[in-house]
């Protein structure tokens, strides 16, 4: 386990960004993108560093590596490469493949939550891409739904057809 933290406090800032752009398709990574003045950054700023402190065995065991880049530290090519829009980003990588946190809030339990969810999964062997399984299942209710007011209304107009047809075939 890494814990990479690209910050303006941190001399070697430079050599560990590019470690970490260069790494990142390799291994599990988990990303916090951040900004010092971001109001959200600071009250997710305390559940962070519980979750470094306190979980440091939950990370050596899932060779899952931190890292920490401070919005001032994004280059050009850094952001394009994890495409950070807002304040806090968080970005878990397994193998290259790139996930958003999708937690309910950014509190310690949420945060090994998210990464105890895609690294079970990708253990099974089923992938880690299962976690879609959710909006798949709200995507059927979604069609199901839409196929009910599809099938609603074209039942109407056959039903409007048929009454015009009797009403042309009376004349």
């Amino acid at each position: 386990m890494r814990h990479l933290k690209i910050d303006n406090k941190n001399d070697n800032w430079e050599q560990e960004l590019n470690e970490f752009n260069s790494n990142y398709n390799n291994g599990k990574w988990f990303v916090k993108i951040y900004a010092n003045w971001c109001g959200h950054c600071q009250n997710m700023k305390p559940e962070w560093e519980k979750l470094i402190k306190n979980e440091n065995d939950f990370f050596r065991r899932n060779d899952i590596n931190i890292v920490e880049i401070e919005e001032s530290k994004l280059d050009d090519r850094t952001n394009q490469l994890h495409q950070s829009r807002g304040f806090p980003t968080l970005i878990y990588y397994h193998d290259g493949e790139k996930i958003d946190y999708d937690g309910e809030d950014r509190t310690k339990q949420s945060f090994i939550n998210f990464l105890k969810r895609y690294n079970e999964e990708s253990r099974i062997g089923g992938g880690y891409k299962k976690r879609n399984n959710k909006s798949h299942k709200k995507n059927k209710r979604y069609y199901k739904k839409t196929n009910k007011k599809y099938n609603q209304t074209k039942h109407k107009k056959n039903n409007y057809r048929k009454k015009s047809v009797r009403n042309i075939n009376k004349k």
